[in-house]
C-alpha cells in the first residue's frame, strides 16, 4: 500500500460514481474512508470473497491472524495511521449492523485497527432498524442527520427485502469549513452562478481578500486555489475549470498524485476569492460501483464467505457511505476561527471567482493524499 495507490483508488471510484449519475449534479466522496472501510470488512472474509477485496486494495491481512501480537504488527500500525488521517480530515465513523454472532478476534481487530462499530440489531424490524441507525449517527457525529435514513427513500428498509442473514455496512464522514481564515459573513452577498445545465441561479457568495496560494498554468485546463485548514497541513483545493471546459474534461486527465506538485508550483497571490456557500448531504450505495471493480461475492447469497467474522451464513445487503459537507461563512460555525476581512488598501487583487461548477478536494500536504473529493454543480442543491 502506498499513498499513490490510495489516490488512484480514490480517482477510479470517484469517477465511476460521477459517471453513474450521468456526470451531473453534486457529489461528495471519501476514497480514503472507503479504502479503510473495505479493509475492515476484508479481515472477516475467506476464500474468493477475501481475494476480491485484497486485489482491489493491493493488501494482504494474513499477518493479523498469524501473529499472537497482532496489535504490534506492521499491518496494524499502517492501518492505524490511515485511520488517524481519516479521523483528522473527515471525522470518519463506520458501523456494521447485523444480527449474527461476531467472532471475538474480529471484534477486537475491527475496533482497534479500523474503528468499526459493531451494532447487533434485529434485521427484520425496519422501523426499529431505521431508528437505531439514525441514533448511531447522532451519537457519534454531534450533528443532526436530518433523518437521512427514511423508509420512503431507502429501499433496503422494505420489509420484504430484510432478512437475518443480511449485513448493513455504513461509513460516515463530515467536513466543515474550519479554515485558518474563515469568510466573514458580513461580506457574503447574492451572486449569479451558472450551473452545469447552463442555468443562471442566485447563490450566497462568500467574499475574501487574502494572500492565498494559486496554481494557474496555461498548460492546464483548470486553476487551483489552496485554502489552509486550521490543522496547518490540510488544505481545501478549489479547482475551477477554465472557460469552455467542463468538470468531465478536467476529471478525465486530472492526476490526484500531482496535487502536491501543483501546491509546490503555486504562487502566493493577493487574491479576491469568491466562493459560494454550499452543503452536500449524500447517501451513496456502493454496491454497483464495487461490483464493476470486481467485488461481487460479498453481495451474493451463497457465495459470500464471512468465515473469519462469524460462523453463520451471511452476505452484504447494503454498503453505504454517508457524506456531509458544510462549507459556509464564519457566522454559522462554532467555534469561530479567525475571520478574514476585505483589505481595500492594497492594489488590485488576483481574481478567483467561483461562479460555475467546480471541484472541492481536501488535500493533506504531509501525506500527499486527497481524502475527500467533491463536485459542486449547484450550490443551492442540498
Amino acid at each position: 500500500m502506498s499513498m499513490e495507490y490510495i489516490n488512484n483508488f480514490t480517482y477510479t471510484v470517484f469517477n465511476k460514481l460521477y459517471s453513474s449519475q450521468n456526470s451531473t449534479g453534486n457529489l461528495a466522496f471519501s476514497g480514503l474512508n472507503l479504502y479503510i472501510f473495505l479493509a475492515s470488512i476484508n479481515v472477516g472474509l475467506r476464500g474468493t470473497s477475501y481475494s476480491q477485496i485484497s486485489n482491489l486494495l493491493g493488501e494482504d491481512f494474513s499477518e493479523l491472524y498469524d501473529n499472537d501480537y497482532w496489535r504490534g504488527t506492521q499491518t496494524a500500525k499502517k492501518w492505524n495511521k490511515l485511520k488517524s488521517l481519516a479521523a483528522i480530515t473527515s471525522n470518519m465513523r463506520s458501523a456494521l449492523f447485523s444480527s449474527c454472532n461476531i467472532d471475538i478476534h474480529f471484534r477486537r481487530m475491527s475496533d482497534f485497527i479500523f474503528g468499526l462499530s459493531l451494532e447487533n440489531e434485529k434485521m427484520t424490524a425496519p422501523k426499529h432498524l431505521i431508528y437505531q441507525i439514525n441514533k448511531w449517527l447522532l451519537m457519534r457525529i454531534f450533528a443532526s442527520t436530518d433523518g437521512i435514513f427514511k423508509k420512503s427513500n431507502t429501499n433496503f428498509y422494505d420489509k420484504s427485502l430484510l432478512t437475518e442473514d443480511k449485513l448493513i455496512f455504513i461509513n460516515f464522514f463530515l467536513l466543515t469549513s474550519d479554515w485558518k481564515e474563515n469568510f466573514d459573513y458580513r461580506l457574503t452577498e447574492p451572486y449569479m452562478f451558472t450551473d452545469d445545465k447552463g442555468n443562471l441561479i442566485l447563490v450566497k457568495m462568500m467574499n475574501q481578500k487574502r494572500y492565498l496560494r494559486v496554481f494557474d498554468s496555461s498548460d492546464h485546463d483548470f486553476r487551483i486555489i489552496f485554502k489552509e485548514y486550521y490543522q496547518g497541513y490540510i488544505y481545501s483545493a478549489i479547482i475551477l475549470p477554465r472557460y469552455g471546459q467542463s468538470i468531465q474534461n478536467v476529471l478525465l486527465n486530472f492526476n490526484l498524485n500531482e496535487i502536491l506538485n501543483y501546491y509546490e508550483k503555486s504562487r502566493i497571490e493577493y487574491t479576491h476569492l469568491m466562493l459560494p456557500k454550499f452543503k452536500i448531504f449524500d447517501k451513496i450505495n456502493l454496491e454497483e460501483t464495487l461490483k464493476q471493480l470486481g467485488i461481487t461475492d460479498i453481495f451474493t447469497q451463497g457465495l459470500a464467505d464471512f468465515g473469519k467474522m462469524t460462523n453463520q451464513t451471511v452476505f452484504v445487503g447494503n454498503l453505504i457511505q454517508v457524506a456531509r459537507l458544510i462549507i459556509i461563512d464564519s457566522n454559522e460555525m462554532e467555534p469561530e476561527m479567525t475571520k478574514a476581512r476585505v483589505d481595500e488598501s492594497l492594489s488590485e487583487p488576483y481574481r478567483f471567482f467561483v461562479d460555475s461548477p467546480f471541484l472541492y478536494f481536501v488535500f493533506s500536504r504531509l501525506s500527499n493524499t486527497v481524502p475527500i473529493t467533491a463536485v459542486v454543480t449547484n450550490p443551492n442543491d442540498n
